[in-house]
């Protein structure tokens, strides 16, 4: 594989790179097409130049090697796909060692899979989501990319704010060419504005009347008379190959943190460094590409102003699955509160969400400075602390009536509380509730002893008067405690609960059912 790295003194020096050029066999073949995944990233216009030029020729080389027919040599031997997907596909199983029959768990059945490697069936979206959680590669990596325009070899000046190669590169020397040069310089002045305003600028969010301050012009109109002289009057998407990549990757995504499309963008060469997402989103949208995309914060909110100097989480999402995400939002965020914590691969099974979607809910959750999660038996559980919780609320009762607690005696406590839950869904093990008590932001754990942080709970008469009676005895049994609450005044039902369902009441198993002995938590 050839290890590219940039010698600043020999930018342009391609001879080492000759053979990527000329293609001759299969073997050629695939070295070029490995090669092309993994040119570098560009750190300025220079190198952006030489990047896309070379980019361009290999795909080129490429092209003319699928093209040509087989040589009688090589008789009946199967030609190199000229499916991209399926020829990254095999350049990664290579690098892997793995076999075609070692996928069929991703794609499907040996039928299948002998009709996609026979060039007769294509990989779906589906397919390539799962390949690129397997290979932990960017789904981007398995659609071609669209070769770079001709451009000269000489690149135009670069100016002291580059904040991007690839895109702005491609909006710079774009408006170069339809700009007139006027002595007074406007020229320059004009296409900063309308780089800044496409988000190519270090500021969070460049507006009309930001950029009226920034020029030191009278009004935001004359802003926008400039955005409308300099671009709107004649930009049209189909002389700019870069920004129809760009939409044709986020369109690929449907939904995506603005971190991880500048990571899918800079692995294409049309990024150096992050643009802002409002402006560039802005970009696509006057071009006439992804005009169903919104930028969105947290819980789906459009992005606004004043949250953009908070540096939020930020996500590009097709609007047509902005309902069905809010709505998933809300029970995704809903349900670890009604039984402390949740089982997400139970919550993605009941809401039938496709890898797609239970990708986004992950990173969601993931960009959520609340979230807590942990693995047991291969699936994911979780809480979102922030919010009402099951676990917290029984934490408020506890404390109120001791200071600390050993982690299993009170794991097993919560875990028997928890079986007074409402709607049909798993409890957490004892042991997760455990791993969840030592490292919550709720409670400290100094290695024997866990105490609470958190507001304390007021009990009702019926669990004070089990505290009481239970923290005079080592242990008691269960008729004993209910003859003693019945004979307080309280109902069947309710002793019951207050004995069997409460996180007060510690449960000891281990001699059977019929001599379950009934102590308190901090017994």
């Amino acid at each position: 594989m050839t290890d590219f790295t940039w010698q600043d003194e020999q930018i342009a020096a391609l001879e080492p790179l000759a053979p990527l050029l000329s293609i001759d066999s299969d073997d050629a073949a695939r070295t070029a097409r490995a090669a092309l995944a993994e040119l570098p990233t560009p750190h300025n216009a220079e190198q952006a130049v030489v990047l896309g030029t070379l980019r361009q020729l290999i795909s080129q080389a490429l092209e003319r090697w699928q093209a040509a027919p087989e040589s009688p040599a090589e008789g009946a031997a199967a030609q190199e796909p000229a499916d991209h997907a399926l020829a990254f596909l095999q350049v990664l199983m290579q690098q892997h060692q793995l076999k075609a029959v070692d996928l069929r768990e991703l794609i499907g059945s040996k039928t299948l899979l002998s009709l996609i490697f026979s060039g007769q069936r294509r990989l779906t979206r589906d397919h390539i989501t799962r390949l690129s959680q397997y290979f932990r590669v960017s789904p981007a990596l398995f659609f071609p990319p669209l070769p770079l325009a001709a451009v000269s070899v000489k690149a135009p000046e670069q100016p002291t704010n580059l904040s991007a190669a690839g895109l702005w590169l491609e909006l710079r020397m774009y408006l170069d060419t339809h700009l007139l040069d006027r002595k007074n310089g406007s020229k320059t002045r004009n296409m900063d504005l309308v780089c800044d305003y496409f988000g190519f600028s270090v500021s969070p969010w460049e507006d009309l009347q930001t950029l009226a301050d920034k020029y030191k012009f009278n009004s935001r109109e004359r802003s926008r008379q400039i955005m409308q002289m300099a671009f709107r009057d004649f930009a049209d998407a189909g002389d700019l190959p870069l920004a129809r990549q760009a939409a044709s990757l986020l369109e690929i995504a449907g939904a995506i943190t603005m971190q991880d499309f500048t990571r899918v963008l800079a692995g294409h060469g049309l990024l150096d460094q992050p643009v802002q997402a409002r402006g560039l989103l802005i970009y696509l949208r006057e071009l006439g590409l992804c005009q169903d995309f919104g930028v969105y914060v947290k819980d789906m909110v459009p992005l606004r102003k004043s949250m953009a100097s908070d540096d939020p989480p930020i996500w590009l999402i097709d609007k047509q699955w902005l309902h069905k995400h809010r709505q998933m939002l809300h029970d995704l965020y809903t349900l670890p509160g009604l039984i402390g914590l949740a089982c997400l691969d139970d919550f993605f099974v009941t809401h039938e969400l496709d890898d797609t979607q239970q990708n986004l809910a992950w990173l969601m959750l993931e960009n959520m400075s609340d979230f807590w999660s942990v693995q047991e038996a291969g699936e994911t559980w979780f809480a979102i602390e922030g919010r009402t919780n099951r676990v917290i609320n029984d934490l408020g009762k506890i404390f109120a009536v001791l200071e600390q607690c050993k982690p299993a005696r009170l794991a097993h406590c919560i875990h028997n509380g928890l079986s007074n839950r409402t709607r049909k869904q798993r409890r957490p093990s004892p042991e997760l509730i455990e791993e969840f008590l030592k490292t919550s932001m709720h409670t400290e754990f100094d290695g024997r002893f866990i105490r609470f942080n958190g507001e304390l709970a007021e009990l009702n008469p019926i669990e004070q008067d089990t505290v009481a009676w239970l923290r005079k005895r080592n242990y008691t049994g269960y008729p004993e405690l209910k003859e003693h609450l019945l004979g307080l005044g309280y109902s069947k039902p309710n002793t019951d609960k207050a004995i069997t369902k409460s996180p007060l009441v510690y449960v000891d198993k281990s001699r059977g059912r019929s001599h379950y002995r009934y102590s308190w938590v901090g017994g």
